[in-house]
């Protein structure tokens, strides 16, 4: 039983070589329940882990293992703690973790204060964790962790990397703030990688990535599993994620998703309630290396298989660079799964420059789940895309009910063989809803290929709409491409012979279309 235990480390050096099994540095632990009010502080520390031989085997810098314990303090600050790797096989290394085996942790605060963790893994691929906080399926809760001013690298071939990973959160708020770390110098091997990873239940709790960076890189001959850099898996109830003025770069990608939002498993939708997500201020960046992309897809934020309910997701002012070298697509934003479901939210999309170049297709906002009693608001966003296949700005790809998509002073340039400014496919149904379009400017350049095909500014493919309003006012619709064959401003078709328009309205009011080039066979304001 460990209870009012202080433990204080200043200036301690540590080297510790030939390691060929599991080892820690720091450890407290106990067998017993009901520990209590335990302080652990380390600062001026240089602790360094060397491994010789082995094979899956943990290096521990400091590990805190407490089954059942109320009041637990850590504050590491001013310290380096390096790992080096000279097997010839993949282990693991923890600058910090705090796993109570058999129980839950009541009161825990974490201070990490200029803290780096430097990896050197000869072979690999190696897995690197800064923080981890691991219940065991059990709760941490009435809790404070906090990063600050701190640095992760890595050289060598890289499997998994966290800065935090925490799971099953109860009133803990989490943030790390003007951190860096930085894989780019390495080539991964197809694990995840990321600022923060959670998973489990998180209830009323916040978490938040400030005024930090993350850079990493990935083999462009990698197909393993994509390279992510936020992971969240997790029923969010009563929570708040922020990501404020930080930045993001995949290079030399293969694929990849900056903010990555996920069901738990297969068949088990990720649930959110009464909670939000927050991007403010961010930079995005992907590229592929050289001169082969193909095969390659990155998006800056999806949610896959999520279940929005009475919360909000604010994507603002954020700066997105994409680039594909030929690869096969690139999007702003997507709402993917078939369990994906916004009800009563706010999905807010304000203030962003988007970039997507070289690639097959291009998406802005891509919303597959069903929209229920939700508002959609999409406004003076730039976006500009060159694709050899189709571009679109907001894509809907289900049902859409009782709710309002408005989009206000939105700017699309785009290149591509089929572009539109709005679609609406796949045979679903538009229902009591509303879509505005006010003061949009979508400007369609020519592509040069006899083969292109159409030019839109707003389509609905085989869709049931009843009791809906579709009002464009003070638009600009601009083609001028030669080598275009279908040019329309705006175009409702039925391809499965189940679609209607009923009871909706459909208008455009001082606006500017303009259709020049003389290339396009058929071209007009309205089909239908």
């Amino acid at each position: 039983l460990v209870t009012n235990l202080y433990v204080s480390l200043q200036y301690v050096h540590v080297n510790y070589d030939t390691i060929a099994a599991t080892e820690t540095l720091v450890y407290i632990g106990s067998t017993f329940h009901a520990n209590s009010n335990v302080t652990l502080v380390m600062q001026q520390c240089d602790l360094q882990l060397k491994t010789a031989t082995g094979n899956g085997i943990s290096m521990y810098f400091v590990n805190v293992a407490l089954p059942t314990v109320t009041g637990v303090t850590i504050l590491i600050e001013d310290s380096v703690f390096l790992w080096e790797d000279g097997s010839a096989n993949s282990n693991d290394a923890y600058a910090l973790r705090v796993y109570p085996f058999s129980g839950g942790v009541d009161s825990l605060y974490v201070t990490m204060r200029n803290v780096s963790m430097n990896a050197v893994v000869a072979t690999g691929p190696g897995n690197i964790r800064f923080l981890v906080m691991d219940p065991n399926k059990k709760t941490i809760s009435n809790g404070n962790v906090a990063i600050h001013d701190s640095r992760v690298t890595y050289s060598g071939p890289l499997g998994h990397a966290s800065v935090v990973e925490a799971h099953n959160l109860t009133n803990t708020d989490v943030a790390v703030y003007n951190t860096v770390v930085d894989f780019a110098s390495t080539a991964t091997s197809g694990g995840d990688i990321a600022v923060m990873r959670l998973d489990g239940l998180i209830t009323s709790s916040n978490v938040t990535v400030a005024t930090s960076s993350l850079r990493a890189a990935a083999a462009d001959s990698t197909t393993d599993s994509p390279r992510i850099l936020f992971i969240l898996g997790v029923e969010l109830v009563d929570s708040h994620l922020v990501f404020n003025t930080s930045s993001l770069a995949v290079l030399a990608m293969r694929e990849s998703v900056a903010l990555y939002f996920a069901e738990l498993a297969p068949g088990n939708a990720l649930h959110w309630t009464r909670s939000s997500l927050t991007v403010d201020g961010c930079e995005v960046e992907a590229h592929s290396s050289g001169t082969d992309g193909s095969g390659h897809y990155f998006k800056s934020l999806m949610f896959n298989n999520a279940e929005l309910n009475d919360g909000g997701v604010f994507i603002r002012g954020n700066n997105v660079s994409i680039q594909g070298y030929g690869g096969w697509g690139g999007a702003f934003l997507a709402m993917m799964g078939a369990e994906s479901r916004l009800t009563t939210s706010a999905f807010v999309v304000e203030d962003n420059t988007v970039n997507i170049e070289d690639v097959d297709n291009a998406n802005g906002v891509v919303l597959y789940s069903p929209t229920t009693s939700s508002a959609v608001s999409v406004k003076r966003n730039r976006m500009t895309f060159n694709a050899t296949g189709y571009t679109y700005m907001v894509m809907v790809l289900n049902d859409v009910n009782a709710s309002s998509i408005a989009s206000t002073e939105n700017s699309l340039t785009t290149r591509s063989r089929l572009s539109a400014m709005f679609t609406f496919q796949l045979s679903r149904t538009v229902h009591a809803s509303v879509l505005e379009s006010t003061g949009d400017a979508a400007a369609f350049l020519p592509v040069g290929d006899a083969t292109a095909s159409f030019n839109l500014f707003w389509e609905i493919i085989g869709s049931d709409v009843t009791e809906s309003r579709f009002t464009f006012a003070n638009v600009s619709f601009v083609s001028n491409d030669t080598s275009r064959q279908f040019v329309h401003f705006a175009k409702w078709y039925d391809n499965t012979g189940s679609g209607r328009f009923h009871r909706s309205t459909l208008e455009l009011v001082d606006s500017d279309v303009a259709i020049t080039g003389g290339g396009a066979a058929v071209s007009s304001l309205f089909v239908i």
